[in-house]
């Protein structure tokens, strides 16, 4: 027979035991619970209307076009037919017109090539402030008034190889310069050979067929329309 002390003692013991399973139990009950997994933090897509450097620009679209000189250089050569083109006068619609084939991109591929990077590229990105030049030398009613020796057809002075009659002086001292004018039979109508001089004019006629200038009539030094 147990002593009544003794099971007093072994009641309070069970209790506690009771007592700390349940509490192990609901511990372990909160312990399982799955906490809430934090909303996943997204990152903005870099933007694809990030302002390029000027050169940046110049460089894709030379690229693009398969420019052979799409590098510093070329970047420098263009700058300067900016600076050329910035004078506003009539030389700066000649050098968009004879050497980079603005107004008359008909007469071939590389003419149309060229002027669309003149267009497009040196000046649509490098000295956009121009295009009003590029308007002129598209004009119908312009015509030439600048060119370097060769020889030329006369006519309307919208092609490469045509002039427009008219007066035209070289403005620096020519040394041995041979000009002519000829018909359409390649007679020769008028010429001369120049040992030197320090100003020299020739008015070329609407009925002349062509002109010829050897020596005389570079691109820093042009026959230049006196009007």
């Amino acid at each position: 027979m147990i002593p009544i002390m003794n099971r007093r003692l072994v009641i309070p013991v069970a209790a506690l035991v009771l007592t700390g399973c349940g509490s192990q139990a609901a511990n372990t009950a909160v312990s399982t619970t799955p906490t809430a997994t934090p909303a996943p933090t997204t990152t903005a897509a870099p933007t694809t209307t990030a302002v390029l450097s000027t050169y940046s620009r110049w460089l894709v679209e030379s690229q693009k076009r398969g420019r052979s000189m799409a590098d510093q250089y070329g970047y420098q050569s263009d700058q300067r037919t900016c600076a050329t083109l910035s004078k506003g006068d009539g030389h700066a619609v000649q050098e968009l017109f004879q050497l980079w084939g603005v107004g008359h991109e008909s007469e071939g591929k590389n003419w149309a090539e060229a002027s669309d990077i003149a267009e497009n590229v040196i000046v649509g990105i490098i000295c956009p402030e121009n295009a009003y030049l590029l308007a002129k030398a598209k004009d119908p009613n312009y015509h030439r008034t600048e060119f370097n020796g060769g020889s030329y057809r006369i006519g309307d002075g919208r092609t490469f190889r045509t002039i427009y009659p008219g007066t035209y002086a070289q403005s620096k001292p020519v040394q041995d310069c041979y000009w002519e004018r000829t018909d359409a039979q390649g007679n020769i109508i008028d010429n001369n050979f120049v040992t030197y001089a320090t100003a020299l004019t020739v008015t070329i006629e609407p009925s002349d067929a062509s002109f010829t200038s050897k020596h005389c009539g570079s691109f820093d030094t042009p026959w230049v329309l006196q009007e």
